[in-house]
């Protein structure tokens, strides 16, 4: 895809009135690749790899040390936030649909059915 872009101001003048719009020239086109993924992948660090899997409504969360569990909707608003112990947790998920589960500098999307 391609796009350019114009920029624009609209300020607010000395007698209180808003006005005029100041449009600058269109921008050369630029090309812009938009992958058909969210971006969060199961990124991590060295070390042991945390785990998020969704069952029958439930977040399964395998770490190997205790940590605090931030869950996000696909709107990225936080939907729920957890203290975890290090093995297996099994936590009931806040809602259905799109959940990305955030500890510390780990992150990862899984799907409540």
């Amino acid at each position: 895809m391609e796009y350019t872009v114009t920029a624009w101001s609209y300020s607010l003048g000395e007698d209180g009135v808003w006005g005029p719009n100041v449009y600058s020239e269109a921008s050369e086109p630029q090309r812009v690749t938009i992958p058909d993924t969210s971006g969060i992948n199961e990124a991590f660090t060295a070390g042991e790899t945390p785990r998020v899997s969704a069952a029958g409504g439930m977040l399964r969360v395998e770490t190997a040390e205790d940590a605090v569990l931030e869950l996000y909707n696909a709107t990225g608003m936080l939907i729920g936030r957890y203290d975890v112990s290090a093995g297996t947790n099994t936590i009931a998920a806040p809602c259905r649909g799109l959940i990305i589960a955030r500890m510390g500098g780990f992150s990862a999307k899984t799907v409540v059915k």
